[in-house]
């Protein structure tokens, strides 16, 4: 019989398996003028902010797994236990799905921007895209490693944030 599980972190801190939870502490960033893009752009650049913000509030589960296929099995397993259990150990911003997909959200600030310093944010934008291995490499780096990574990844799109909210559109605009 599944049992429902309201807090899965108390769940994650008795599994042998499970070696840290490193929570992340609650940010707050400014608002983001979305003026700054194009008006095609707001949307999608909304969109892309608030995947940003979900990401920094990600916690980094370490567990003592070296081999993927043993997680999968475990996860499963766990899954049998506790209804949503996956859904709730794979929301860990040490997975590569995250830094992949966040990494390729980054790349379209610059898509239809309109603000005071395009310069800068490039910049930003290469510092934030280029932070990220292959997976090829990422899967082979040992877990402190990997949480060194995703901690300066975390700092990279927060630097990022907060520039943008920073910024001014070039010229109000009446659309």
């Amino acid at each position: 019989m599944r049992q429902n599980i309201s807090l899965v972190e108390d769940v994650l801190l008795t599994d042998s398996h499970i070696v840290a939870i490193h929570q992340t502490r609650r940010l707050k960033i400014p608002a983001i003028d979305l003026l700054l893009w194009l008006k095609e752009q707001r949307e999608t650049q909304e969109q892309r902010i608030r995947h940003c913000m979900e990401f920094l509030g990600l916690p980094l589960i370490e567990d003592d797994f070296t081999d993927g296929y043993k997680r999968k099995e475990w996860i499963y397993q766990m899954e049998r236990r506790y209804a949503n259990f996956a859904d709730f150990y794979n929301r860990n911003a040490l997975r590569y799905t995250y830094l992949n997909g966040l990494s390729m959200c980054v790349q379209g600030f610059s898509v239809g921007y309109e603000g005071t310093n395009p310069k800068q944010l490039g910049e930003l934008i290469i510092g934030a895209e280029t932070f990220i291995p292959p997976v090829q490499i990422y899967d082979c780096m040992v877990t402190p490693m990997k949480i060194r990574l995703v901690r300066g990844f975390k700092s990279k799109i927060l630097d990022l944030l907060k520039f943008l909210s920073r910024q001014i559109p070039l010229k109000e605009r009446a659309d």
